[in-house]
């Protein structure tokens, strides 16, 4: 997988990573329709600055 253009994210509400600019990682977010605005999935926080994005993997099977 590689990183794509923040621009081409899903706006369908499914998880995803993305990056942020001046951070040491990837965050999980979604994109929030009801304010049009991405939100960090862990706070609730709306998020800015995205540079890029990458799906979720799948896990484990069972």
């Amino acid at each position: 997988m590689t990183w794509r253009p923040i621009e081409t994210a899903p706006m369908d509400g499914r998880l995803f990573f993305a990056w942020r600019k001046h951070t040491a990682f990837p965050l999980m977010v979604r994109y929030c329709d009801e304010y049009g605005e991405f939100e960090d999935f862990h706070y609730g926080h709306f998020i800015y600055s995205l540079t890029h994005w990458m799906p979720m993997m799948d896990g484990p099977d069972a």
